[in-house]
């Protein structure tokens, strides 16, 4: 249900550690760990403690893969919305 709703659903941040180095190993540093992840459908989110990895799978076939990185030190401002009654999903939104 979260699928069909757009909702995040938590995974383990040393699962997702542990997948960011065996697919792509030069993308995490030495001393980069994960400490938060999430995951979107097909799309994955995970905040190391230096910045936010964006996993974004493009196309039908999910074939390719764009990661995008966003230092914390590029992070202006953020916005966070909280779950209500109706609306169950909580947004983080980060300006860059």
């Amino acid at each position: 249900m979260d699928l069909i709703k757009n909702n995040a659903q938590e995974t383990d941040p040393q699962e997702r550690e542990a997948a960011l180095r065996e697919k792509v190993p030069d993308l995490l540093g030495p001393d980069e760990h994960v400490v938060l992840g999430y995951k979107i459908g097909r799309d994955s989110y995970a905040f190391t403690n230096r910045r936010c990895i964006v996993k974004d799978r493009l196309g039908l076939s999910s074939k390719k893969t764009e990661y995008l990185s966003v230092p914390y030190a590029a992070v202006r401002g953020y916005a966070v919305e909280t779950a209500g009654s109706m609306d169950t999903d909580v947004e983080l939104k980060l300006y860059v």
